[in-house]
């Protein structure tokens, strides 16, 4: 099992067991508006995607959920980013792979530019 440990930088980054549960609390922080960017199917379809759904909506934030499959295209992200503008967003989490990262690092890029 690999320890738990924190980057101390901006953005933090969390890695390890169990750093998932604390997601609602850290997301509290920075607003109750989240993009959601995951996988297809592997996130979702995993026994921590219910347990974060439902700590995020117990603390109060509201999910806009987007799934990536496969490498993100400029047009995926634009389109995504387009259908966020309404939303105004707060914060872009993203759980999976290097793809979902990928996606989830334009995404909130993106975002920025449109404000």
């Amino acid at each position: 099992m690999v320890t738990s440990f924190r980057f101390a930088r901006i953005p933090q980054v969390y890695f390890g067991n169990g750093t998932l549960n604390e997601l609602p609390s850290l997301a509290g922080m920075a607003g109750k508006k989240i993009v959601l960017v995951t996988g297809q199917k592997s996130f979702s379809e995993s026994c921590y995607h219910a347990p974060l759904l439902e700590g995020l909506k117990e603390t109060g934030h509201e999910i806009f959920p987007v799934s990536i499959n496969g490498e993100p295209s400029a047009e995926l992200i634009d389109d995504t980013v387009l259908s966020l503008d309404d939303k105004r967003p707060d914060l872009v989490v993203a759980v999976g792979g290097g793809s979902v990262i990928d996606a989830g690092k334009a995404i909130s890029a993106m975002l920025l530019l449109k404000e």
